[in-house]
């Protein structure tokens, strides 16, 4: 994926990383973006999964959470094995108050697509000022 990234978009620097083993203590933040790809299902704990990925976040990073299979994949997928399907893809009032919570907003995002998040899920948090956070209506 990051090679097909790195060829369509020559003005761009991409680089692979993982934010969960990245030492960033003491140095700056080094990610522009940190990209959850079928995986926030995963997290025992998507609170301190998205607070750590903020971390290594730039000033104005985003997260981006996607899975091309949809929200409804997910739940089936946690019906069939709940000991490893440890969350759901978060509903647009669960993702406010986790973005909340961990200081990420919401971004408004138009993705041109005519699918719904059970089909395609895909949601993009982004860092804001201190009182600036933004709620889903």
């Amino acid at each position: 994926m990051i090679d097909v990234a790195r060829a369509t978009h020559k003005k761009f620097k991409f680089v692979q990383g993982n934010f969960m083993t990245d030492d960033s203590s003491g140095d700056e933040p080094k990610y522009d973006c940190v990209l959850f790809n079928g995986s926030l299902q995963f997290a025992t704990d998507v609170a301190a999964m998205l607070r750590r990925a903020k971390g290594c976040l730039r000033e104005g990073g985003r997260i981006v959470i996607a899975h091309a299979n949809g929200a409804a994949f997910v739940r089936d997928e946690q019906r069939g094995n709940p000991n490893v399907v440890q969350s759901l893809m978060p509903g647009e009032e669960e993702l406010a108050a986790l973005g909340e919570e961990v200081g990420l907003s919401v971004a408004d995002i138009d993705n041109n697509l005519d699918l719904d998040s059970d089909e395609f899920y895909l949601e993009v948090l982004e860092q804001v000022a201190l009182g600036e956070i933004r709620r889903v209506q």
